[in-house]
């Protein structure tokens, strides 16, 4: 692996993510990220961790910026709308996902999904997965838990 590659770490980050090291994968997504902060997925893939380890608020920081950088990665969007109804921001929640809509289904896994939220009893949030953007106005009674892990960077050379 070369270190001095923000995707061979970020890969390697995976790999100890999916082996259930998620403070060996964090400190990978870290240094992913000094070598590259404007990487969307270094940031999608620390502030998953983050959000898995229990520091919310900054998994927050982490997907707005994957949001900001890359704006139609919906994964990020629906993991940022997930993190916000955990800190009952679900003002926030409803506008990221409102992006995903916006900007087209673009799913993960060559799966066509672009998510939106129900609320009603107050703020109570059901989540939904509509198959096609102009499904998004529509309404599934499927329910089903927000998306979580991270992702591989896809290089022709990974490590």
């Amino acid at each position: 692996m070369d270190p001095a590659r923000p995707d061979a770490l970020i890969n390697c980050g995976t790999l100890y993510y999916e082996d259930g090291n998620l403070e060996k994968a964090s400190e990978y997504f870290r240094q992913a990220l000094v070598l590259d902060q404007e990487s969307a997925l270094a940031h999608f893939n620390l502030g998953s961790v983050l959000d898995e380890t229990g520091h919310v608020d900054a998994a927050r920081q982490h997907l707005r910026q994957a949001v900001r950088l890359n704006p139609i990665y919906p994964d990020a969007h629906y993991n940022l709308a997930f993190v916000c109804e955990k800190l009952k921001a679900y003002a926030e929640a409803r506008a990221t996902l409102a992006g995903v809509c916006e900007t087209g289904p673009h799913g993960s896994l060559g799966e066509l999904r672009a998510p939106t939220l129900h609320f009603f009893q107050g703020d109570k949030v059901h989540w939904n997965n509509l198959r096609t953007h102009s499904d998004c106005s529509q309404r599934n009674k499927a329910e089903f838990p927000p998306s979580k892990g991270v992702a591989r960077s896809v290089s022709s050379s990974l490590i």
